[in-house]
């Protein structure tokens, strides 16, 4: 069983938020209605994503160096997030959110939130900073030995 070292996981986190074809070009979407976040769950068929004024998936930006974070996971995170209705005439419930990747359909990754989030109007807002984990503990692989 091969342990990743500081300089391996480093160059993990690293490489996947810089990835033209992961979570580099990847968007954050709001979801309003409930759902579950399966492993292995990479469309987005089926998920009701927000359509309050002034809604537009956002960029998750990852960027800078991968850190430990207060879970002992070695992370890369994008930038805060913020999403807010411009007025009051279509207003959304918010379930959690994915990542899309650089196609729109395909989810990276998600969360559903504890509780539901209302957002009603220009007096309410959802801040959201996308990370990246990859364990800091545990196999990442097997080293095979030929005779």
């Amino acid at each position: 069983m091969l342990l990743g070292s500081d300089s391996l996981l480093n160059e993990i986190a690293a490489l996947v938020g810089a990835s033209s074809l992961g979570l580099g070009n990847a968007s954050v979407a709001l979801i309003t209605a409930p759902f579950v976040m399966t492993p292995g769950q990479f469309n987005f068929n089926g998920l009701t994503e927000a359509n309050f004024d002034g809604y537009a998936r956002q960029a998750a930006a990852f960027a800078g160096t991968p850190f430990i974070d207060e879970n002992g996971i070695y992370t890369i995170q994008g930038g805060a997030k913020v999403f807010q209705p411009s007025d009051t005439i279509t207003s959304n419930t918010v379930y959690g959110y994915v990542l899309t990747g650089s196609s729109s359909s395909t989810v990276m990754g998600g969360e559903v939130f504890n509780a539901p989030i209302p957002l009603t109007g220009p007096t309410t807002a959802l801040t959201i900073i996308p990370r990246f984990g990859v364990p800091v503990t545990g196999a990442l692989g097997f080293a095979v030995v030929a005779d």
